[in-house]
């Protein structure tokens, strides 16, 4: 055991026996003793607290008997403060050896503190905080004053978590020391270690025991249910791995029978699930029930109007049927019969409210027997008088039912109007309306009335107007035609100085003569010199008053025909009669000149055009059999075909040619892919004489001109020809076995080389794969290409359907079998400048839709890819030359046209992109944009 040196004024350790041979601090001490006596017989060394602290006498004196008392008291008091913790400490010491270590700890604590950082004290501190559960703190206390600590762990039949812990530990310093092992227990949770033995003696170096217990708890595991509904049966909700056996109960259900147990640890189903002691794991059980059937009988007897009994099954749809009475309710059935009361005796309100059988689900675990219940109808009865009123004292009932007897319609009237009649519900009106007795259904009644006809004669005063003469009805609505006058604008129609609405209600009884108002428009007249001067920009006028005259423009090389609208000619002066905003036009009349027209061997028409300087000019188009026109030219400087005509003179001008070339587009129908030879007019041409397998050649077929042609010569078509070898092609016969399905013939003929389709045969239940001549599948339609007869057998598949996938040019994806109902993922392709969009089935109505898609269509579909083409910008690098514009945006596949940059001293040598050279126009067919440059040539003397 180790021991600590004398620190901080505290004595070295001390075993009872070594404490008792310690010198007595009352001896010396008698009738005789002096203070110095008593101090001086003390050894001078660290026990004595006292030493030096109190002066040696220089003189030995007699003391008296009092005195000596009280220095005995004085000396007894010092040694048993100087003592007492000392002895406490030796009894501590005593106890700790002996195993107390209680009591060691009560008596080191006794010691006033003196001793309280020792080792000893440490230990029943320790102890104390394991004792309490903080096992952890008491070791980390141990090992921080030196004192080894041995730990025992006991698992009782668990395992440690990590493969380096051990069953005994010797642990020297708290560096190495974390905290406790962990440990486990299949079905069992750990709970702590528990403090079972401990041991510590101080007389040695040996370390401070420990030997702890590992608590474990059963695991408790969830007994988890499902689809109980409202049953009360008692099973339990949780169980450990040491639960005994025990048996689960069936519960019950309203209306249902219980069948069995599904879930934990049963394959299909069980009536009795037994959950045997040893188990363990969460469990879930489901409950499955069968919903019971009852039968409903209705009486009395109706089995000729409906369905009578009726089966119906708990929890499920049900309908009983319904019964029809003229003037009733059929409201369903009840177990009550309520029969007797018609619907309106003193049990109606019962019957009203009684639980009542019809339509819904069923919800009723019994067998019932049910009778009918009606209501008797109540039909409203409205009235609309539109206006009039029933005589003083007069009514009319609000409602009747069909037992009613007959009700006779009291007559409003009106002042100023007729009663035509009652319409009853949008009917014809009619009058003495009677509702009979045994009718049925709500009528609103609407009287109907007739105003007193008068006549408004119109006076246009100048204008024009529809109608002279409007017939109205007083009370009715009237409209007023509005007249129209050129130049002017209405104001009203007046009677004298009153002015009439246009529309509303007529209230005048009596015929009305109305006059229209009117007031003179004013003009603004702008002057268009077009393309000379005018000295007055514009002008306001007055319809129908007089005008000065109109200014006359002036224009280099014209001469003024005079101001127009639009084509008709504007006197210079006289009276205002034009009904609008307007700008005149100067007219002016160029000079003319003659285009002499020479075709160059071609034809033309006419051969000389007449032009005015400064208008719309078109030469005529001359024509050459095989040659194409490449412009007129004045010399060497090319005319434009068509402009305005801006030379002041007479022109001559020549036609220039070029000789065409055609294109023989040959199908040689043998295999060899088409050829597309260039010819130029006048030119010798051959064709050769193609081959082929099974064929025999019969000539050359100009499909363009629909006849037979050479197959050398000279070329003089001014076309390009389509070219089609003819062949004799062979027949055969095609065998058909329907394998278990039907087919609608047996056999067929095909012709090599030509169309053919097989027929579909037809099989319940499944889908045609196809027809098949052992592993390879013919198609159903196509060109025949086999030489010989065919057996062809069909091959089924139950019904699935194919998801097939047009790409639109991008990557190809395979198409997906799909069972209807199910989901199935959408590809998603890419292609070279393009976004994907999504796939369309414009069938289906789909549009760009992407990811997930449950297929719900009878029928196999073809997706088609949806795509947006990328753009891109370019920007144009000149160099040393300018260019307009700089930037360019261009799309995806489509057409651009590139600026043609300028450099004086120098020849464009084309525009490079990537390093390579582009064309200046074309389709754009690179997936990007960027930097295009410009290359240069100096040009040289």
């Amino acid at each position: 055991m180790k021991h600590e040196n004398d620190q901080d004024g505290q004595l070295g350790e001390l075993t009872p026996e070594q404490y008792a041979q310690q010198p007595n601090p009352f001896e010396g001490v008698g009738d005789t003793a002096t203070a110095g006596n008593i101090f001086a017989e003390a050894p001078d060394d660290e026990s004595n607290m006292f030493a030096g602290e109190v002066a040696k006498p220089q003189t030995k004196k007699k003391l008296t008997k009092g005195k000596i008392i009280l220095l005995a008291a004085v000396a007894a008091l010092v040694a048993l403060i100087a003592a007492g913790p000392l002895a406490m400490r030796a009894i501590g010491d005593g106890l700790l050896s002996a195993g107390n270590y209680k009591g060691a700890q009560v008596c080191y604590y006794l010691c006033l503190g003196m001793y309280g950082g020792g080792q000893r004290v440490a230990v029943t501190k320790a102890i104390s905080a394991m004792e309490s559960g903080e096992i952890e703190a008491g070791v980390i206390a141990l090992l921080n004053k030196d004192i080894d600590v041995e730990i025992s762990y006991n698992l009782n039949g668990g395992e440690f978590i990590s493969a380096d812990s051990r069953d005994k530990v010797l642990l020297t310093d708290s560096v190495g020391f974390a905290s406790l092992y962990k440990a486990r227990k299949d079905n069992y949770t750990f709970k702590n270690w528990d403090l079972a033995e401990y041991d510590y003696s101080s007389k040695t170096d040996e370390a401070f025991i420990v030997k702890l217990d590992a608590i474990f708890e059963p695991t408790v595991y969830k007994i988890m249910y499902a689809d109980l509904f409202s049953d009360t049966t008692e099973n339990p909700v949780s169980y450990t791995y040491e639960t005994e056996s025990f048996t689960l109960k069936s519960p019950a259900r309203e209306g249902y029978s219980f069948v069995a147990w599904q879930g934990t640890d049963i394959e299909d189903a069980l009536p009795v699930v037994v959950i045997p002691q040893g188990s363990s794991g969460d469990r879930t059980y489901i409950a499955t029930w069968n919903a019971n059937q009852y039968v409903v009988s209705m009486n009395p007897d109706v089995a000729n109007k409906i369905k009578n009994p009726v089966t119906v099954t708990f929890d499920a749809e049900y309908e009983l049927g319904s019964l029809d009475k003229r003037g009733y309710t059929h409201l369903g059935w009840t177990e009550q019969n309520f029969a007797d009361d018609n619907g309106s005796g003193e049990n109606a309100d019962e019957a009203a409210n009684a639980h009542k059988y019809l339509t819904g689900v069923w919800q009723t675990a019994k067998d019932v027997s049910v009778y009918p219940v009606w209501q008797l109808n109540h039909y409203k009865l409205t009235y609309d008088l539109k206006g009039g009123a029933l005589k003083e004292n007069q009514t009319n009932p609000a409602e009747y039912t069909v037992l009613s007897p007959d009700i006779s319609i009291n007559e409003p009237g009106r002042t100023g109007y007729s009663f035509v009649g009652w319409s009853a519900n949008n009917a014809k009106a009619k009058k003495n309306f009677v509702i009979k007795n045994n009718s049925v259904g709500d009528i609103h009644f609407k009287a109907v009335w007739l105003g007193n006809p008068h006549t408004l004669t119109l006076q246009p005063k100048g204008g024009q107007v529809s109608s002279t003469v409007v017939n109205v009805r007083f009370g009715n609505q009237f409209t007023i035609p509005t007249p129209t006058r050129t130049g002017y604008s209405f104001q009203g129609w007046y009677e004298n100085s009153k002015k009439w609405n246009n529309s509303g209600t007529w209230d005048v009884d009596r015929d009305v003569t109305v006059t229209a108002s009117w007031t003179a428009n004013k003009y603004t007249v702008k002057f268009d010199p077009k393309g000379g001067s005018v000295s007055e920009q514009s002008r306001t006028m007055t319809y129908d008053a007089t005008y000065s005259s109109l200014p006359t423009p002036t224009r280099y090389g014209y001469s003024f025909q005079g101001w127009y609208n639009g084509d008709t000619r504007v006197d210079t002066t006289g009276t205002w009669r034009i009904a609008s905003n307007v700008t005149l036009t100067a007219k002016w009349q160029g000079n003319p000149h003659t285009v002499s027209l020479d075709p160059k061997g071609g034809s033309v028409s006419p051969y000389r055009v007449n032009v005015v300087f400064g208008s719309d000019y078109t030469l005529p188009k001359p024509t050459k059999k095989g040659y194409s026109f490449d412009g007129w030219y004045e010399g060497s400087t090319r005319l434009a075909s068509s402009g305005t005509w801006n030379k002041d003179a007479n022109v001559s001008v020549t036609a220039r040619w070029s000789a065409n070339t055609y294109y023989a587009t040959v199908e040689y129908g043998n295999g060899k892919s088409p050829t597309r030879t260039p010819y130029k007019y006048d030119s010798p041409y051959d064709l050769g004489k193609p081959s082929r397998t099974g064929y025999t050649f019969d000539g050359w077929y100009n499909a363009t001109d629909r006849r037979t042609m050479a197959g050398s010569g000279t070329w003089t078509w001014d076309k390009n020809l389509n070219i089609t070898a003819q062949w004799e092609a062979n027949t055969y016969t095609v065998y058909l076995d329907g394998n278990g399905g039907s087919v609608s013939s047996r056999s067929m003929r095909v012709t090599y080389g030509s169309k053919y389709e097989l027929p579909t045969p037809e099989r319940v239940g499944y889908d045609f794969l196809g027809w098949y001549e052992g592993s390879t599948k013919f198609a159903k339609k196509g060109t025949w290409s086999e030489a010989e007869n065919v057996s062809l057998t069909a091959k089924w598949r139950r019904s699935t359907y194919t998801a097939t996938f047009d790409s639109n040019g991008g990557t190809k994806q395979s198409s997906q079998d799909v069972l209807y109902g199910d989901g199935f993922y959408l590809p998603e392709p890419s292609r070279a400048g393009y976004r994907f969009l999504g796939w369309s089935n414009s069938s289906v109505r789909l549009n760009c839709v992407t990811g997930y898609l449950y297929w719900e269509w009878e029928r196999n579909l073809t997706f088609e890819a949806e795509w947006k083409a990328e753009e891109y910008s370019l920007y144009l690098d000149a160099g040393i030359g300018d260019v307009s514009p700089a930037y360019k945006s261009v799309t995806y596949g489509s057409k651009y046209s590139l600026p043609t940059p300028s450099c004086y001293g120098y020849q464009f040598a084309g525009w490079y992109f990537d390093g390579k050279k582009i064309s200046n126009s074309g389709t754009w067919n690179y997936t990007s944009g960027g930097t295009l440059t410009a290359r240069w040539t100096a040009i040289t003397e």
